[in-house]
């Protein structure tokens, strides 16, 4: 389809029109294929950030839509965004506001740490506001692409059509644009986030984790000097006393002294109590130092964290609450590190009630039987707000505030191509695979016939000059226009092609009308 879209362009008197003046703004009218090819490949890139990908059925903008040639037609400059502050998981496990992420930098998309390869700053847009079945609320362009689940019935899968066992999702590999996304969509979600490459002392995490989680510390009379110690809660008789015992044993091996109270344990260790201070006084505030963790110690964090979470009624998971919002996200990926899914509720102070006057976040573990992530509500236009849109290598994104994996800007093939054949320059459409499954492709891109007759390939998509494009493993060639080359049929502006009967007027002004 691209193939044959980019043919029917070509013949755009408004493309060649540009293509004519970009050529001649960079003095390369009478240089070789390859010269004039990265000249329209430059101006390509400066004039639009991108196009949607027509893979799997998506919409297409012709290239007078999206170079905006028609001022009286229909312009599509831009498409799919994200609201500033949206956050992204990048490869040093820090939290990121889209707007701070660079080119280069790796970020979690679905399955693996996708790269940034393209950034920009998008003004000011409308977004959506989609209501998930975790409990978050994902905020979108309308033109923004999301995966949704096919059923191994076919079809998109609504959550009531996945209910019963057979007709579980199959697979994430169509992608749909947000304003025709709708309620009972399932969204794609990581199956897991990778474990870090930090050590630590699975029993100090564990302690460490726990005075965050149901903990405070002690301060010096003098505020020059360190913390005196730090205590974690336990009333003797109850539930939590277990978790004294623990710590004390915990402590005894480590050589350090521990004083036992019959409502908490008093850890004495003034440079440990000064650590745990800096990750946050008040329980807005806390943290742990970093989620970049070894499977171990990840463990062991989660351990000590969910110990002060409350037994959900009538199953076996728990709740975890926190006024931190870090907290809370740090959390959610330690749980999405073992597989395991979670919702969100955040409750304002007038509906808690009893944790101040800051917001509450609720972490929820899901069951095993309810782990399908689907499209509760959309709310269209709900405000206007700055917007980013970033590219990556994989065209995954992954949301760790919502634990859902989007989809991102992606590719310019039927213009660019288009674009080139508009001057006479041969060219192919090339599908390509760089992940399992690499019978599928999963991107595409385009390549010329350079004056030795060599092919060239080119990718509007990435910021590589003509020639170099991302690594794959498989490709698929197609030639635009290849039947009508055989067949000997042309198409020609302003006139209506073969006749068999005399040319009029009005075949002239309007070829093949009759």
């Amino acid at each position: 389809e691209v193939a044959e879209r980019s043919w029917k362009a070509r013949m755009s008197p408004r493309l060649r029109a540009w293509v004519t003046q970009q050529l001649d703004k960079c003095g390369a009218s009478s240089e070789g294929r390859r010269s004039q090819a990265q000249c329209i490949l430059d101006a390509f890139r400066k004039k639009v950030p991108y196009i949607a990908d027509p893979l799997m059925g998506e919409f297409m903008a012709t290239p007078d839509q999206l170079l905006c040639l028609d001022e009286g037609g229909l312009c599509i400059m831009g498409g799919d965004c994200f609201p500033e502050g949206t956050l992204l998981l990048r490869d040093d496990f820090e939290f990121t506001p889209i707007e701070r992420i660079k080119v280069g930098d790796r970020i979690w998309g679905k399955d693996k740490w996708s790269t940034v390869t393209q950034k920009w700053a998008k003004g000011t847009l409308e977004i959506d506001a989609i209501e998930i079945s975790n409990g978050s609320t994902v905020h979108l362009t309308a033109d923004h692409k999301v995966y949704v689940g096919e059923c191994k019935h076919g079809g998109r899968c609504e959550q009531v059509q996945c209910e019963p066992p057979y007709k579980r999702i199959e697979s994430f590999d169509r992608r749909i644009q947000v304003r025709d996304l709708c309620e009972g969509d399932t969204l794609l979600q990581p199956k897991r986030v990778a474990f870090g490459s930090g050590q630590v002392d699975p029993d100090r995490m564990y302690v460490e984790a726990l005075a965050l989680a149901d903990g405070w510390t002690e301060a010096s009379k003098n505020p020059e000097l360190p913390h005196i110690n730090f205590r974690i809660a336990g009333r003797d008789g109850k539930r939590k006393e277990a978790q004294k015992h623990e710590v004390k044993e915990i402590c005894e091996r480590l050589g350090i002294e521990t004083l036992w109270h019959k409502r908490y344990i008093t850890v004495k260790d003034r440079a440990w109590a000064s650590h745990i201070a800096a990750l946050g006084s008040r329980a807005r505030f806390k943290h742990l130092e970093t989620i970049d963790l070894d499977e171990a110690s990840a463990v062991a964090a989660l351990r000590g964290l969910m110990a002060d979470s409350a037994q959900n009624t009538g199953a076996s998971t728990r709740t975890y609450s926190t006024t931190s919002r870090q907290l809370m996200l740090q959390v959610r990926v330690l749980h999405r590190m073992f597989g395991k899914m979670t919702s969100v509720r955040m409750l304002t102070p007038e509906q808690h009630g009893g944790a101040g006057k800051h917001p509450l976040w609720r972490v929820g573990q899901r069951e095993k039987d309810k782990l399908n992530l689907f499209v509760r509500s959309i709310e269209r236009s709900v405000r206007e707000v700055p917007c980013w849109d970033i590219a990556t290598d994989d065209h995954y994104v992954y949301l760790p505030e919502h634990d859902v994996t989007v989809s991102n800007c992606d590719e310019a093939t039927i213009t660019l191509l288009a674009a080139l054949m508009s001057i006479a320059i041969p060219t192919m459409v090339i599908g390509s695979s760089h992940r399992e499954p690499y019978d599928l492709p999963t991107h595409v891109f385009g390549a010329f016939k350079d004056d030795l007759g060599d092919w060239v390939r080119l990718d509007g998509t990435t910021q590589y000059p003509v020639g170099r494009v991302v690594p794959r493993v498989r490709e698929w060639w197609v030639e635009p226009g290849k039947e009508a080359k055989e067949s000997g049929e042309g198409d020609f502006v302003g006139m209506s092609g073969s006749l068999s009967r005399p040319a009029t007027l009005l075949d002239l002004v309007y070829p093949g009308i009759r």
